[in-house]
């Protein structure tokens, strides 16, 4: 319903190439796609939490995570699963839930309410961890990286 645009350039971390394991990768499993045409006036934005907002480990914790995308296997619908916030992973970089997400969510936004407002926490990743659903929290190295390409 938004339109469509292509992807023209990727971005991703030189530790993600470099890890020799996949729980290396874990740290690094994001990108950037540029394309053609922007999309964020017709669909808008979501503001990122995580480092640089009101958001820290204190709210984070315990309170409800939102898991959106649209998974494998329901005919692209668009599926959202809401569970709290567990805690970190033990390298301090995942965000850890039971909220259900699967193959298709993988590159999509954790999301949390915050003064009644959507924010993105961590970067849904297809990868179990500690018997958990996990996100790449967002902290000031991947808002740099991510910064670095916004236009």
């Amino acid at each position: 319903p938004f339109g469509s645009s292509i992807g023209s350039v990727v971005h991703i971390q030189a530790g993600y190439v470099k890890a020799a394991t996949e729980r290396e990768r874990q740290k690094y499993d994001y990108a950037v796609i540029e394309l053609e045409q922007p999309l964020g006036k017709k669909t808008g934005h979501i503001s990122l939490g995580g480092y640089n907002t009101a958001f820290n480990e204190k709210v984070i914790f315990e309170k409800n995570v939102v898991i959106v995308g649209y998974p494998t296997g329901t005919n692209h619908y668009m599926v959202r699963e809401k569970k709290k916030a567990d805690t970190m992973d033990t390298n301090g970089y995942m965000v850890l839930t039971k909220a259900d997400g699967t193959s298709g969510q993988d590159g999509g936004p954790m999301l949390q309410v915050y003064n009644g407002k959507y924010y993105a926490i961590a970067i849904f990743t297809n990868y179990t961890v500690e018997g958990k659903n996990a996100g790449r929290y967002i902290t000031k190295g991947v808002y740099d990286f991510v910064k670095k390409y916004a236009r």
